[in-house]
């Protein structure tokens, strides 16, 4: 009876907690080079502001001797796997297939209506789309003339022969500073479909420091279309439809800028989970609801009441509620109301039109929307009104196409999507939402599937027409403005159901490296996924770990998290994220992303992952997918769940993990993986242009956000208590955090107690179970759908079962 009693008591104190925290959870015309093409033997960017001079000289010297001996070795030299990727005649260095310049200014954005100070490419917001072909040489110079340092990631591009240009500062190159130049050289060696490029430096992509190419796909590759359709002129409306792409980003957008925003998170305390607008390709506008209860989830009410000692007064102005509380002196309300580019207006600015009109004059049939996420901090997914998509292609990779009305799309990702047009439809327009699935916030953005014979690439309509389709007042959608679907017609993109189309190699049925990895947070503002958070401000002013480790002194970077790879491992990553953020309240979910290659997810699911390695888990029953996994370079983690992933470390690389929560990568949450570097001939063989440091070198760790930063990694890493593993060959710093991860859990959970938090959602529980060994260690929770799992740790060997119905009216248990 004693056992009962406590049972219930138990039973009652998690219930709230373990089912909020699951639940927190235009057309473009081929672009054309930024510059005149340089011709064959020119020279680029010699003179704007090179750290040395005749560098560039220099530099191609280098390359040209990195392909003399890349070409003649008989085995991969390093740079390479295998050779015949990156084969180039030994005598020269040919001039690249393309050639750009690209100039970064700062200056005045507005794109949805709002004015405030961000990143201009080429005098442009948002950056003209570079347009590229499948095996391309490129070569694009980088002129940094605005105020502040930063380098350029090529996100997704795997930089085969090219560590040196995956744009990571002081991991893989120095910053770019003010005055100077960085010419980037990479071949495309195999890859295809919509990419990005941001800067990694702080939070300037936020502020617009970003763009997007698309890279056509060579003629003769394999494309799924006959699994849509097995009728000729469908399949050849489809391959004419992806001739005709269309680009489409989606981003997310505050009224005040990166910098000022993580100083007032430091300052305050209150994260920064609301936006002001979002966008596609570039364009928004913000809406604002009289009554936002009247559009909240289900979820977000029941947060709102659960953490009404948080948000006393309701939610902002905006929309949004905090889960977690505010430093004293402040509340969450008036600091997002104030302190986060003001309240909420409703704005007016041109939007974008995607035209189905001109394809069907055209005589098509299809559209192809290369969809490119450059979120900074918020999940959502896209859907167009009254019509359904394929998705064909995810992460530059062509799938196994999947139909569905919903898609949320992971950080940093890309997809290609078929959309079937309908020439009945003639003189109608439908929104393509872009809509916020966090249940912190309402949010959409939106723009337009045009069937009008004169649309044009923007439309500019009245605010009380377009807030009539922000409010599903003139067109039908797929899923309300909260993002919460309940609707089980609707059907939602699973991702880890995206198989490979026509697979480019096995999966191997083992791996000989295993690396964990826990998602968590040791202090407010300190996250971290290894041993320690990774110092970013300390490492951008460093000279890069790439360079170290070629020279034998990767050990000059120790302030960072990393493993080393052996060239041609067999890697298994297993990521955990903790169920409770540090604070008490249900923890983040996690869109990570992993530089310079793609990797197998082999598994997933609820809970702590239950063994050391793979190959223990599947001894003991866990099941895998070794035939076809999906294949990514980014995937979403949620709250209280593993994720298992496999790679091989086929080429050199100096690697990075990390979450593409901007604020959260910033403050900690990457670590470094240097692969196969040991291939690299001794002292690197990098030209001094990119190895010494630049002339225009500044210090940025004591700017002021530098130093606010390098206090939060100073607590936090003195918060990072965890047992030192024994050195081997393949443990490294990177260490193992579980038993940090489990103690931050101990405290997490003890916060969320004290808080007392009950749950509204009880009501309405469809249903409840409930298993123990003496304790609680697993229930799960049907509500309106959406599934949630809490896992403890037992306690002792007596069982105990028990089930409780909606409104806990009977309970039974067996000891």
């Amino acid at each position: 009876m004693h056992l009962l009693q406590g049972l219930i008591a138990r039973i009652s104190s998690i219930f709230s907690l373990s089912i909020i925290i699951a639940l927190v959870l235009g057309h473009v015309a081929l672009a054309i080079p930024v510059s005149a093409p340089v011709h064959r033997g020119a020279v680029v960017g010699a003179t704007f502001g090179l750290p040395y001079a005749d560098a560039e000289v220099d530099h191609r010297q280098v390359l040209i001797k990195r392909h003399e001996q890349i070409s003649s070795a008989s085995v991969p030299a390093g740079f390479v796997y295998p050779t015949h990727h990156y084969r180039r005649d030994g005598d020269a260095l040919p001039a690249p297939d393309k050639s750009f310049n690209m100039t970064v200014t700062q200056g005045n954005i507005s794109p949805d209506g709002f004015e405030r100070l961000g990143f201009l490419m080429n005098g442009k917001y948002p950056a003209d789309p570079f347009i590229w072909d499948e095996n391309d040489d490129i070569e694009i110079t980088v002129n940094n003339e605005g105020p502040v340092p930063f380098a350029i990631h090529w996100h997704g591009l795997h930089q085969i022969g090219t560590p040196e240009m995956d744009g990571v500062p002081g991991l893989s190159q120095w910053n770019i500073y003010p005055g100077q130049s960085f010419t980037y050289r990479f071949k495309l060696t195999n890859q295809h479909g919509g990419y990005w490029y941001h800067s990694h430096e702080r939070g300037y992509y936020a502020d617009g420091l970003r763009g997007t190419f698309y890279v056509r796909p060579k003629a003769g590759r394999n494309k799924p279309w006959s699994l849509i359709s097995t009728n000729a002129d469908d399949i050849d409306q489809m391959e004419a439809a992806e001739q005709d792409f269309q680009i489409m980003s989606l981003s997310d957008h505050w009224h005040i800028n990166h910098t000022d925003m993580l100083l007032v998170v430091h300052e305050s305390g209150v994260p920064p989970a609301c936006f002001d607008s979002l966008h596609i390709n570039g364009r928004g506008r913000q809406y604002c609801v009289g009554n936002w209860t009247t559009v909240m989830s289900p979820v977000e009410l029941s947060l709102l009441q659960n953490f009404s000692s948080i948000n006393p007064t309701g939610p902002t102005s905006k929309g949004c509620i905090s889960l977690v509380p505010p430093k004293d002196g402040y509340t969450v309300k008036d600091t997002l109301d104030t302190m986060y580019g003001g309240a909420c207006q409703n704005t007016t600015a041109p939007l974008t039109v995607f035209s189905a009109a001109k394809a069907i004059k055209a005589g098509r049939r299809w559209l192809n929307l290369q969809v490119i996420d450059q979120a900074t901090n918020w999940l959502y997914g896209i859907s167009i009104d009254s019509h359904r998509m394929w998705i064909v292609a995810v992460d530059g990779h062509y799938v196994e196409p999947m139909q569905v009305d919903w898609a949320q799309v992971t950080i940093g990702s890309r997809l290609s999507v078929m959309v079937e047009l309908n020439a009945n439809l003639t003189g109608n327009i439908f929104p393509i939402r872009l809509t916020g699935a966090r249940a912190l916030q309402p949010i959409e953005g939106h723009a337009f599937l045009s069937y009008e014979d004169d649309a044009e690439d923007t439309w500019n309509p009245g605010l009380e027409e377009d807030f009539q389709y922000a409010m599903r007042e003139l067109s039908t959608a797929h899923v309300p403005m909260s993002g919460f679907v309940s609707d089980a017609s609707v059907v939602k993109w699973q991702p880890n159901s995206s198989f490979p189309f026509d697979p480019l190699s096995t999966v191997p049925r083992t791996a000989n490296m295993t690396l964990h990895a826990v998602a968590s947070q040791n202090s407010l503002n300190v996250w971290q996924v290894a041993s320690t958070p990774l110092d970013t401000v300390h490492l951008a002013d460093e000279r890069p770990m790439l360079f170290n480790a070629t020279d034998g002194n990767v050990t000059s970077n120790q302030m960072n998290p990393y493993a080393t790879i052996p060239f041609g491992a067999v890697v298994d990553i297993i990521i955990e994220n903790n169920i409770y953020s540090i604070v008490g309240g249900p923890n983040s979910p996690h869109p990570f992303h992993m530089h310079s290659r793609r990797f197998w997810v082999i598994g997933a699911g609820a809970g702590p992952f239950p063994n050391n390695t793979v190959a223990e888990a599947q001894a003991a029953g866990v099941i895998f997918n070794l035939d076809n996994p999906p294949l990514r370079d980014g995937f979403d983690m949620d709250a209280n769940a593993w994720v298992a992933i496999r790679y091989i470390a086929d080429h050199a690389a100096a690697n990075i993990l990390h979450c593409h929560i901007d604020d959260h990568v910033i403050q900690g949450m990457a670590a470094v993986l240097l692969e196969g570097l040991e291939t690299i001939p001794a002292g690197g063989n990098f030209s001094e242009a990119v190895v010494q440091r630049p002339t225009g070198w500044e210090e940025t760790q004591n700017d002021t956000l530098g130093q606010v930063l390098e206090a939060a990694w100073s607590t936090g890493a003195a918060a990072s208590k965890w047992i030192e593993p024994a050195e081997t060959d393949t443990v490294m710093p990177w260490g193992d955090p579980r038993s940090l991860a489990n103690s931050i859990q101990l405290l997490a959970s003890s916060n969320s107690v004290q808080r007392s938090i009950t749950s509204s959602l009880q009501s309405q529980m469809s249903q409840v179970q409930a298993t123990a060994t003496g304790t609680i260690t697993a229930i799960t929770a049907t509500v309106s759908g959406h599934l949630t799992t809490f896992t403890g740790v037992p306690s002792s060997s007596s069982a105990a079962s028990a089930s409780l119905t909606a409104n806990a009216a009977s309970v039974t248990a067996v000891a």
